[in-house]
């Protein structure tokens, strides 16, 4: 098990990929997500320059994204897991607002 940051990418899919923010959820082990990138639909992305520590079981507050609503193709994030390594890899699930 490897606990050294490691970097992830969510699809979105076409038919549910349209909000105006997104939340962090995370679960089973403490992490900490170093930036992460917004690609839209029209192919243009959006950089969040910003450093998040959850413990398992919290989320981020609400991200607004820039222009309303907007069809999200992926999201992209490096992360590490900060908690302890009998817990396993920590589990973060990103919900879209409407």
């Amino acid at each position: 098990m490897d606990f050294h940051a490691n970097h992830d990418v969510i699809p979105v899919g076409a038919y549910d990929g349209w909000f105006k923010d997104i939340v962090f959820w995370v679960e089973r082990n403490n992490i900490e997500i170093i930036n992460f990138v917004v690609t839209y639909g029209n192919g243009k992305s959006e950089r969040f320059d910003t450093r998040f520590v959850f413990d398992a079981g919290t989320r981020s507050r609400l991200l607004h994204l820039q222009g309303g609503m907007r069809h999200i193709k992926n999201i992209a994030f490096s992360f590490r897991t900060v908690g302890d390594w009998l817990e396993g890899r920590a589990r973060v699930v990103v919900y879209g607002v409407r």
